[in-house]
């Protein structure tokens, strides 16, 4: 049960500050979280309290992607560090869609969007700046590496030539790459969303960020 308090009071945190409500420039986390405890309790009281839990899976999907490349998987690693990529800008630009106050179906389509498109024209109209072109590139190649595996076409094997050496050294600087894009991204969307270091870890999706 007190896992699930901290997790509803942490959403309506992120509800306040994503509308309006509450400036965390302004504020301490010690700050936000009395205030969204005293709306969690004034919606109790008044009868508004309607929970409808949203499951975020970010950070396991993280977890799995990394053990996959700790076991030397590196394709299912792939996949798993685009799936998480792919999350994390789902959910910037559903945060941004919810500051903007668009209808939920235009989130919806939005999200539907490939990577490409959201962090292209997508992006610079939410956000009126445009995603960084090393991040893009990153997020690009990682995407491309998933797709081999996922749509694999049974052609010749590029690294067929490579020697034993190489090869460990190419799929390491790989895998390496992949981590560096999965985490440089949520970094980059938390303080674009929440301009406030402090608070945009409080808020992040990791379990381990001090309640």
């Amino acid at each position: 049960m007190e896992d699930i308090y901290k997790t509803v009071v942490k959403g309506i945190a992120r509800e306040m500050v994503l509308s309006g409500e509450a400036d965390p420039q302004k504020l301490t986390v010690d700050e936000l979280r009395q205030l969204a405890e005293k709306e969690l309790f004034r919606r109790r009281g008044a009868g508004e309290l309607d929970l409808v839990m949203t499951v975020d899976h970010s950070q396991s999907i993280l977890e799995d992607a990394r053990r996959f490349a700790a076991d030397g998987k590196r394709e299912y690693a792939f996949v798993f560090y685009a799936l998480f990529v792919e999350h994390i800008l789902n959910r910037a630009v559903l945060d941004r869609t919810v500051e903007l106050r668009l209808a939920k179906d235009e989130s919806i389509s939005l999200m539907r969007k490939s990577m490409n498109d959201k962090t292209g024209v997508i992006w610079h109209l939410l956000f009126r700046e445009q995603f960084p072109e090393e991040l893009s590139r990153s997020i690009r190649l990682l995407a491309e590496r998933r797709n081999a595996f996922m749509h694999y076409k049974w052609g010749p094997d590029p690294e067929g030539d490579m020697s034993p050496e190489s090869l460990r050294s190419s799929h390491e600087s790989a895998l390496q790459a992949a981590e560096e894009t999965a985490v440089g991204v949520e970094a980059y969307v938390d303080q674009l969303i929440f301009a406030a270091p402090h608070i945009s870890g409080w808020l992040s999706s990791n379990p381990e960020a001090p309640y």
